[in-house]
């Protein structure tokens, strides 16, 4: 809020603009294309015996429809919950949930905020080149890994 000047009396109308946009969404979600090689990937890492979950501030809905339509029935955990407050509370959170240990969990992320909330729980982070930050903001930001293309993440994944 400090970086963007903003007021925290602003934050009622900011979420409520966020979930209208997630609402919208909804119908649009046949439009988004899954990024070219994450199919795979995630298939590799279900064959070989990984556990694969997602993490998303996006609403359930959502992240469901788009795993249906794109048929990625891989994952084991789906978490969605917008959390304003930090997203290191919500990956903590998650962790509980499912009694996970953050020295069992890869994060793999695309925005700053993920390393920041990665670095807070103490969880290894790969950053990819392809989402919201570039790949020297991530590098700036201290991930633990970075890639430019998915196959790159089963590397690191059967590395650690």
């Amino acid at each position: 809020m400090k970086e963007f000047k903003l007021s925290w009396l602003r934050i009622p109308f900011m979420l409520r603009i966020v979930k209208q946009t997630q609402r919208d969404l909804y119908s649009q979600i046949d439009k988004i294309k899954i990024f070219p090689g994450m199919k795979n990937l995630l298939k590799n890492l279900r064959d070989n015996n990984y556990r694969i979950g997602i993490l998303s501030s996006n609403m359930q809905k959502n992240v469901n429809k788009f795993i249906k339509i794109n048929q990625l029935n891989f994952f084991d955990i789906i978490f969605c919950e917008s959390n304003i407050l930090g997203k290191d509370k919500t990956i903590k959170k998650m962790l509980k949930k499912h009694n996970l240990k953050t020295e069992e969990i890869i994060y793999v992320g695309d925005e700053i905020r993920d390393v920041e909330a990665c670095k807070k729980v103490g969880i290894k982070i790969i950053g990819v080149s392809w989402g919201l930050h570039t790949f020297e903001a991530l590098q700036k930001n201290g991930v633990d890994y970075i890639v430019k293309k998915p196959s790159e993440i089963l590397k690191i994944i059967n590395e650690n």
